[in-house]
């Protein structure tokens, strides 16, 4: 079996998505109270596994099969693009 490389990212990019999500609020309040509340901005670090129309796939951890070759990714993470603000490539 041949050594992986030292790095994924020649595979797959690094990037940074900032993204848009929505909030709720459960307890019984004011109206007013409620209304106070908007969307939350975050932020998503990791590798771009697939990006489509709809959706950013974002991945925390890859294994290799070989160099060149993904095996198993886990933590994945999609984002509806419609919550997408902005897409940063790392690396």
């Amino acid at each position: 079996m041949s050594k992986p490389p030292r790095r994924i990212a020649p595979l797959l990019p690094i990037v940074q998505v900032d993204w848009e999500d929505s909030t709720s609020q459960s307890p019984w309040g004011e109206v007013s109270e409620h209304l106070q509340h908007g969307a939350l901005m975050c932020q998503t670090f990791g590798y771009l596994l697939k990006r489509t129309k709809q959706a950013l796939v974002v991945v925390q951890n890859a294994a290799l099969i070989t160099t060149d070759e993904l095996h198993h990714v886990s933590n994945s993470m999609t984002i509806p693009m419609g919550c997408v603000k902005r897409v940063t490539y790392l690396r």
